[in-house]
């Protein structure tokens, strides 16, 4: 996920659940909370205006 956010790539997934759930407890739960972050981030309007703004 680190590659993908520092690359600014446009990414699309789907999960049954807000990406704050998907990983609660176990050896890498620090680590994911870094990747939620960076997911909540790509989900935001100020990410998707990168994209629709190098298009025009």
């Amino acid at each position: 996920m680190d590659t993908v956010y520092e690359a600014g790539i446009l990414f699309l997934c789907s999960a049954v659940a807000e990406p704050e759930y998907l990983y609660l407890e176990g050896e890498g739960v620090f680590e994911f909370e870094r990747t939620v972050s960076r997911l909540n981030e790509m989900q935001s309007e100020s990410w998707a205006q990168r994209f629709n703004s190098s298009n025009q």
